[in-house]
């Protein structure tokens, strides 16, 4: 599976992966105006697009490697143990080909019993003080 779009990826990077994320981007009334060159996040503010709603459907969009989506899950803020009920409660939505990535606080250690009990994959990257990217996949 690729790498979820991040909002510092330029506009023309994104849609050059695929047809349906340059239609996305259209869409939303992110076009090639500048080359393309600026990034999302910049994109997006100049534009009065909200940020992180674009960034879901640019990451629900089906993954040309794998065939599947990327869906993004920010637990930042929560209080235990919501974030591992919102994690376990939209593992449901994977089809076989998905992915979930959520952003998370600390390692959640206490999750991964309940991943490979339900048939699920993960990897862990820290990303730095208080900040982990977890993604989550079918076996």
């Amino acid at each position: 599976m690729t790498t979820p779009i991040t909002a510092d990826e330029t506009v023309a990077a994104i849609a050059k992966k695929s047809p349906e994320l340059h239609a996305i981007l259209m869409r939303y009334g992110l076009d090639m105006c500048c080359g393309g060159v600026h990034p999302l996040r910049l994109a997006a503010q100049a534009h009065g697009v909200d940020l992180d709603e674009i960034l879901s459907a640019l990451n629900s969009c089906p993954d040309p490697e794998s065939g599947g989506k990327t869906y993004i899950l920010n637990v930042h803020g929560l209080e235990p143990p919501e974030p591992m009920v919102q994690i376990l409660s939209k593992l449901s939505e994977l089809g076989p080909k998905d992915a979930l990535e959520v952003e998370h606080f600390r390692e959640p250690v206490p999750l991964y019993a309940h991943l490979e009990a339900a048939g699920f994959e993960h990897e862990i990257e820290k990303l730095g003080e208080g900040r982990y990217k977890l993604r989550i996949y079918k076996k």
